[in-house]
């Protein structure tokens, strides 16, 4: 099974640093240097999955509170790198059942939960599910605005 590597994974200040290398530079010694820096962020990305996946299987041997709370770290995590409007916020928590996720948007609340199956490939899938979602539902808000 392929590791999750999440699409769009580069950050504004990574993608300027193409721009900047790419413009600096003929194509032809660019392309290399651009190949350089994606397979650098996509090696940071697999250590960083894999760190999630260790720690998991940790905190898993000593209770499940521990175990959802560190979902509901990385689901915050996750959710600092949307876009956020303004009138929007959030809310994660963990207990020892699963993770909540909260929406708000003026009076309006997006509420979604998922109950922990202790399998940390599944959890983490369902954390970046949701992280998705959260994403989808600001840029169809975003789309209707305009």
């Amino acid at each position: 099974m392929k590791d999750y590597v999440p699409k769009s994974s580069l950050t504004p200040d990574e993608k300027k640093e193409l721009v900047e290398v790419a413009e600096g530079e003929s194509e032809k010694e660019a392309v290399p240097a651009v190949t350089k820096l994606i397979k650098d962020k996509e090696k940071r990305e697999e250590e960083r999955h894999f760190f999630e996946i260790d720690r998991l299987d940790q905190l898993r041997r000593f209770g499940k509170e521990d175990y959802t709370r560190f979902l509901a770290d990385l689901m915050r995590v996750r959710l600092q790198k949307v876009d956020w409007p303004l009138s929007w916020s959030y809310q994660v928590e963990g207990d020892n059942k699963g993770v909540i996720m909260e929406l708000y948007f003026g009076r309006k609340v997006f509420r979604v939960a998922f109950k922990a199956t202790g399998e940390a490939e599944l959890d983490l899938n369902a954390i970046n599910q949701f992280g998705e979602r959260a994403e989808n539902t600001v840029d169809r808000w975003k789309t209707k605005k305009n």
